[in-house]
């Protein structure tokens, strides 16, 4: 025969503040908490105007001539990023706002008199922090000076082809 449990709202917020009373010297159990959500977010930017590219020449080397006439035709940059939030028992200790990978594909217009108009396609994948040593590879870093509370999210991104650079500016 099962016996049946009958617990009150009152009874389950008393167990629930017994417990949290008991590890809040530690601070431990809401860190572990708040880990057991996904807070990863993917913004994806279509437009030339959110995107700064500097040397482009890098990524199609036929356009450091000086007579290359060429536009930018698309890009399409996705940013998979991801926030967390330090909690204390007395509130909000920090936000932490970070970029965990940014994929970049794009379309080059290439134009001229004489040879008429030429598509050349790009793209890119970091997913390297920068700050560290790096002799090879892409890194990207975020750029939080001007970042707004009201709401978070990547506003623009600039791609640095000498410095093999991508700053996602929140």
């Amino acid at each position: 025969m099962q016996k049946k449990i009958v617990l009150k709202e009152s009874d389950i917020v008393r167990m629930v503040n017994k417990v949290v009373k008991k590890h809040e010297k530690n601070e431990n159990i809401v860190e572990q908490l708040s880990h057991a959500d996904d807070n990863t977010f993917t913004t994806e930017f279509n437009s030339t105007t959110d995107v700064d590219i500097f040397g482009m020449e890098r990524f199609i080397p036929e356009l450091a001539g000086n007579d290359v006439n060429y536009d930018l035709d698309s890009i399409d940059v996705t940013i998979k990023w991801r926030y967390e939030l330090e909690l204390r028992s007395w509130g909000i200790k920090s936000i932490l706002v970070y970029t965990q990978s940014v994929d970049i594909n794009g379309v080059v217009n290439i134009w001229g008199e004489e040879e008429g108009d030429r598509l050349e396609e790009f793209s890119l994948f970091v997913d390297e922090m920068g700050g560290f040593s790096n002799d090879e590879g892409w890194v990207y870093q975020d750029e939080q000076h001007h970042m707004d509370f009201g709401s978070i999210l990547p506003r623009n991104v600039m791609i640095d082809t000498r410095e093999k650079l991508v700053t996602v500016e929140w």
